[in-house]
C-alpha cells in the first residue's frame, strides 16, 4: 500500500451522473445547476459526466472565484484571449467572440459545445447575464457547479424556476457509500462501527470522510487487523488538510459571522438566550440559514454546530489569544454551570486550564459526565484534579471505569483497590463493587471472583451500620445489592433455576431503582436462556423504560442493556430485528462504539451464520475477531474464534477453519467457558472435517448438560445441529424442547419436528417457503433436505426432482450476498454487500427487473449498482459476472 492513498472511483454518485448526461445530451434539454456544499464532490463528478458524454460534447472550463467577483467577465478571460482590453468591456464584442469560440462553424451535425462553472455562485453579475442570453440563443449549453453557500447568484435560481436549468443536489453519502468509500482509500474493509462514526464526524462529506481516512492511518487511530481497518480511539481532527478545508469553508464569512461561529464551536453548545447577550442576532439568523449553525428544540434552544467534525476544527484554528478571551465572555455570560452536557465539561476543563475557580464536586460530575460520553482521557484529566478525602472515592471509581473502558483491567483495579474498604456511602460502594465484579469477570476470575466482591460488599456494609452512616433498613436493600452479584455468580455458573425464583421477587418488589434494574437485567438473560426469550424481551422493555427515567445516574447500566437484548433477541430467533436493533444502536451511538463495537459486529455475524447468510456472516465475524484482540470488555473472543472456524468451513474455507480452530483452542478459558452451542460448533466442525465421520454422541452429552442446567435455548439449538446431522432419532426430544420455549425460532423448530415424524413431504416443503421468505436461508435449506430424503425414502421419484431441484436453489441461497472464488475468478470481496447480493442473484439467472422487484428497488438502481460490480471486478459483461461466481455448499 502506497503512502499516498488517492481515491480515483467515483463513488455514491452514478444515478447522478446518468441524470446529468441525460440532461446535457437531450437536444432540447436545458442547462445544469449543479449544487453541493464543498468537498462534496461536485467536480469529480463532472469529470465522470464528461467521460460519459465523450465525444459527444466539446467541454469549455472556467474557474469563478471570490476575487473574480468583482470584475466584469474575469471568469471568461481564458476565452476571451484575442480581445483587446476596449473590446473585453463591450458586453456585444464578448456576446460575439463567445459565439464564435462556441459555434465555430454552423454545420448540421457539428458537435455542439458544453461550457462547465467551476464556483459559479463567485460568477459576477456581467457574466452571468451573457452566458444567459448564450443559453437562450442556444449558442452553448451551461453546468453550473455552485455551493449551497454563498448562495448561488439570484439569475441561476430565476433561470432554474424558468426551466432553462435543471437543478441536481450533490447530498451527502449514503451509509452503504461511505463503507465503500473507506474500502476504497484504505485498501482494505473497514468494521461498520468505525464507518459510522466517522461518516457521523464528517457528516458524509467525501472530502472530509478521505482526509479523516487518511488522517486517522498516519496517527494510529486507525488499525489495520486481519485485512480490516478499526478505529481504536475517538477521532482527532488535528490534520492540516482537515483545517485547510474547513479554513476554506469560513473564509466568505464577514467578521461578525465568523465570532459568532467560533462562540459557538468554542462553547458547544450554549443557550440561544446566551448567544444573544455575546453575538449579532443578525448573524446567527444568518449562520443558521446557512446551515453553519442548529438550534434545538429543547426548553434552553441550545444552539450547536451543525457538523461535529468542524466544530472540533474550528476550536483548533481559533488563535489562543482570541480563543481565550472569548471564553472568558462565555463563561461570565453563563448563568451557573452549563446545562448540556458537553457544555458542562467544556466549562470544567476550561476552568481548570485557565485556572479558574471550579469547586471539586462540579469536577466530579464533569467526570461522569465524560465517562457516560465515552471519553476516557477526560475522565483521567478530571479525576486526576480531586484532591480531598470527601471526593476520593468517588473519583477513583470515575477513573477506574474510565480504564475499564479503555481496556486497561489492571489500571482500573488499582484504581479501585481500596474504595470498597474505605467508601464512605453506599452509592459510591455499590458502584465500585459492580466495576469490581465486571473487572473480575474481564480478568477471567469467572464466578468465584464476583462471589469475592459481593462477601466484600457486604462486609463493607457492615462497616457502615456499625459507624452509624447506614439504618438497619438502608443496609437491607443494600444487602439486595450485594446479593445479586451472589445470585450473578450463581448465573454465570448456568445454575439458572437456582436463581430465577429469587430474582423474579427481586425484580417485582425492590423499593431501590437500582435493585429493580439490576434484577430486570438478571433476570432477562436467566429467561432468554431458559426458553422464555419472549418473556425476557418484555421485562427488558420495562427495564429501558426505567433506565429512561434518569438516564444521567444510571447509563453504566445501558451497555448491559444492550447486550442482553442481543441475547434475547437471538435465542427468540429474531435475527432480522437483531440486525436492525444493532444498525440503530450503531447509528445513535459515537465514541461508545469503540468499547462496544465488537459486540455488536459479533452479534451481528452470528445472527447471519445462524439464519444461513453464511458469506455475509463470516466477515462480521472475522472483524468482530479483531476488534475484540484490541479491547475484550466481556471475554468473547474465545467465543468468536471457534465461531469463526465454524462459519468458515461452512462456506467452504477450511484453511480459515483449521487456522481459527487452532487459535479457539490456544486461548485461556479459565472463567471464560465456551457456551454450549460453541462447543456444540466445534464438535460439529471436528465431525466434518475429520476423514472418518466420527459419531455424535458428544452433542447427547451436551444437550444433556444443558437439560440439567435449565439451558433449554441451548439444549435446543444442540439437539438441532444433532439432527441436521443426522440423528433422526433426537427428533421427538427436540420437539419436546421446542415446545417448551418460546420464540419464532421454537415455533419453527417445532413445526420442522412434526413434519419429519409424520413424513409430510409437502409440509417440509412449505416450511421450506415460508422461511426462504424470512431469510431463513438455513432453515429453508434443512426442511428442503428433509423433504428429499422422506421422498426418496418413499421412492416416490416423480415428487423427488422437485424437491431436489429446490434443495439445490436452497443450498445456493445459503450463499446469498456473496461467494468464494475460484483461484483465477474476480474478488468478490471488493464489493459491498448489497453488490454481492445483486452478483448472486445474477449468477441465479435472474434478469434486473426481477433483481429490482425481488429488492424493491428501481430499475436504474440495479443497473447502477451493476455498473460499479463490473468496474470494479474488471468485466463487461452479465455472463462474465455469472460465469466466474463460484459457489460453495
Amino acid at each position: 500500500m502506497t503512502d499516498e492513498l488517492i481515491v480515483e472511483r467515483l463513488i455514491g454518485r452514478f444515478a447522478l451522473v446518468q441524470g446529468v448526461v441525460d440532461c446535457l445530451l437531450d437536444p432540447s434539454g436545458p442547462g445544469v445547476l449543479l449544487l453541493g456544499d464543498a468537498g462534496m464532490g461536485k467536480t469529480a463528478l463532472m469529470h465522470q459526466v464528461l467521460e460519459e458524454l465523450g465525444g459527444r460534447v466539446r467541454p469549455y472550463q472556467i474557474n469563478a472565484g471570490p476575487s473574480l467577483a468583482r470584475v466584469p467577465y474575469a471568469a471568461l478571460a481564458p476565452l476571451l484571449m484575442e480581445l483587446t482590453p476596449e473590446q473585453i468591456d463591450q458586453p456585444i464584442a464578448v456576446f460575439d467572440a463567445l459565439s464564435v469560440q462556441f459555434s465555430p462553424d454552423r454545420r448540421t451535425g457539428a458537435v455542439p459545445a458544453l461550457l462547465v462553472v467551476e464556483d459559479g455562485q463567485y460568477l459576477d453579475e456581467n457574466s452571468v447575464a451573457l452566458v444567459t442570453q448564450l443559453m437562450v440563443a442556444e449558442v452553448v449549453r451551461v453546468v453550473f457547479l455552485c455551493r449551497t453557500f454563498p448562495a448561488p447568484p439570484a439569475e441561476l435560481l430565476t433561470m432554474w424556476s424558468e426551466g432553462l436549468l435543471e437543478r441536481f443536489e450533490v447530498l451527502p453519502l449514503e451509509p452503504d457509500e461511505a463503507v465503500e468509500m473507506c474500502q476504497e482509500v484504505l485498501g482494505a474493509p473497514v468494521v461498520s462501527s468505525t464507518v459510522a462514526v466517522l461518516l457521523r464526524q464528517s457528516s458524509g462529506n467525501p472530502m472530509l470522510l478521505r482526509e479523516l481516512l487518511l488522517q486517522g492511518r498516519q496517527s494510529g487511530q486507525l488499525v489495520q487487523g486481519n485485512n480490516s481497518w478499526i478505529l481504536n480511539a475517538p477521532v482527532q481532527a488535528a490534520g492540516s488538510g482537515l483545517m485547510d478545508i474547513v479554513r476554506q469553508q469560513v473564509l466568505g464569512l464577514d467578521e461578525s459571522d465568523r465570532q459568532t461561529l467560533e462562540t459557538v464551536a468554542l462553547a458547544e453548545s450554549l443557550p440561544l438566550d446566551t448567544l444573544v447577550t455575546l453575538c449579532d442576532n443578525n448573524s446567527i439568523d444568518h449562520l443558521q440559514e446557512l446551515g453553519f449553525i442548529h438550534v434545538a428544540e429543547d426548553h434552553k434552544r441550545h444552539v450547536r454546530l451543525v457538523k461535529p467534525l468542524v466544530a472540533e476544527i474550528l476550536r483548533q484554528l481559533v488563535p489562543k489569544a482570541r480563543g481565550m478571551a472569548i471564553r472568558h465572555r462565555i463563561l461570565a455570560a453563563l448563568d451557573g454551570n452549563p446545562e448540556t452536557m458537553d457544555g458542562l465539561l467544556r466549562f470544567v476543563l476550561w476552568s481548570l486550564e485557565t485556572g479558574a475557580p471550579v469547586d471539586e464536586e462540579t469536577i466530579l460530575h464533569a467526570a461522569r459526565l465524560a465517562n457516560r460520553l465515552y471519553l476516557p482521557g477526560q475522565v483521567e484529566q478530571l479525576a486526576l484534579a480531586i484532591h480531598s478525602a470527601k471526593y476520593r472515592c468517588e473519583a477513583a471509581v470515575e477513573l477506574a471505569r474510565a480504564r475499564y473502558y479503555s481496556g486497561d483491567y489492571r489500571a482500573a483495579n488499582s484504581a479501585l483497590n481500596y474504595v470498597i474498604d474505605e467508601a464512605q456511602d453506599p452509592l459510591t460502594l455499590r458502584q465500585a463493587s459492580l466495576l469490581a465484579a465486571q473487572l473480575a469477570a474481564s480478568r477471567g476470575a469467572g464466578s468465584a471472583g464476583v462471589t469475592l466482591v459481593a462477601r466484600a460488599w457486604n462486609v463493607a456494609l457492615q462497616r457502615l451500620a456499625a459507624v452509624g452512616t447506614l439504618s438497619a433498613q438502608k443496609v437491607a436493600v443494600e444487602q439486595d445489592a450485594a446479593r445479586l452479584l451472589w445470585l450473578s455468580a450463581s448465573h454465570a455458573d448456568g445454575r439458572y433455576g437456582d436463581v430465577q425464583s429469587e430474582l423474579a421477587a427481586l425484580w417485582e418488589h425492590s423499593e431501590l431503582l437500582e435493585n429493580r434494574i439490576q434484577a430486570g437485567l438478571l433476570l432477562s438473560e436467566s429467561l432468554a436462556l431458559t426458553g422464555q426469550a419472549s418473556t425476557a424481551l418484555g421485562i427488558l422493555d420495562s427495564v429501558a423504560t426505567l433506565l429512561s427515567t434518569d438516564v444521567a445516574e444510571h447509563h453504566y447500566y445501558r451497555p448491559e442493556l444492550i447486550r442482553i437484548q442481543l441475547v434475547a433477541l437471538h435465542q427468540a430467533g429474531e435475527y432480522q430485528v437483531l440486525e436492525g436493533y444493532v444498525g440503530h444502536r450503531i447509528v445513535e451511538a459515537e465514541n461508545s462504539l469503540l468499547y462496544m463495537g465488537s459486540l455488536l459486529q459479533f452479534a451481528v455475524g452470528a445472527a447471519e451464520l445462524n439464519r444461513g447468510a453464511l458469506i455475509q456472516a463470516l466477515p462480521h465475524l472475522i472483524q468482530s475477531v479483531e476488534m475484540l484482540r484490541l479491547r475484550d470488555v466481556r471475554g468473547l473472543l474465545p467465543e468468536a474464534l471457534a465461531t469463526v472456524a465454524y462459519a468458515a468451513h461452512l462456506v467452504g474455507r477450511n484453511d480459515l477453519a483449521v487456522s481459527y480452530l487452532a487459535q479457539a483452542d490456544a486461548q485461556p478459558l479459565v472463567g471464560r467457558e465456551l457456551s454450549l452451542v460453541a462447543r456444540a460448533r466445534l464438535i460439529s466442525l471436528q465431525n466434518e472435517m475429520s476423514n472418518a465421520r466420527l459419531p455424535l454422541s458428544q452433542l447427547v452429552l451436551l444437550a444433556d448438560e444443558a437439560a440439567a442446567a435449565g439451558a433449554r435455548s441451548a439444549e435446543l439449538e444442540v439437539l438441532y445441529s444433532a439432527v441436521r446431522h443426522g440423528e433422526a432419532s433426537l427428533v421427538l426430544r427436540l420437539a419436546s424442547v421446542a415446545e417448551k420455549c418460546e420464540g419464532r425460532r421454537a415455533a419453527f423448530v417445532l413445526e420442522f419436528c412434526r413434519a419429519i415424524v409424520v413424513k409430510d413431504a409437502v409440509k417440509l416443503t412449505d416450511l421450506s417457503e415460508l422461511a426462504a421468505r424470512e431469510g431463513q436461508y438455513l432453515a429453508a435449506a434443512d426442511c428442503a433436505a428433509q423433504a428429499v430424503k422422506i421422498l426418496d425414502s418413499r421412492g416416490d421419484q416423480a415428487r423427488r426432482f422437485g424437491a431436489q431441484r429446490l434443495y439445490k436453489r436452497r443450498i445456493a441461497a445459503l450463499t446469498t450476498g456473496g461467494v468464494l472464488r475460484e483461484p483465477n475468478s474476480p474478488d468478490l470481496g471488493k464489493l459491498t454487500r448489497r453488490e454481492q447480493e445483486i452478483a448472486t442473484l445474477v449468477q441465479s439467472g435472474c434478469s434486473n427487473r426481477e433483481i429490482a422487484l425481488q429488492l424493491s428497488v428501481s430499475l436504474r438502481t440495479i443497473e447502477g449498482h451493476l455498473y460499479r460490480i463490473f468496474a470494479k471486478l474488471g468485466i463487461s459483461r452479465r455472463d462474465d459476472l455469472a460465469g466466474r461466481i463460484s459457489v460453495y455448499l
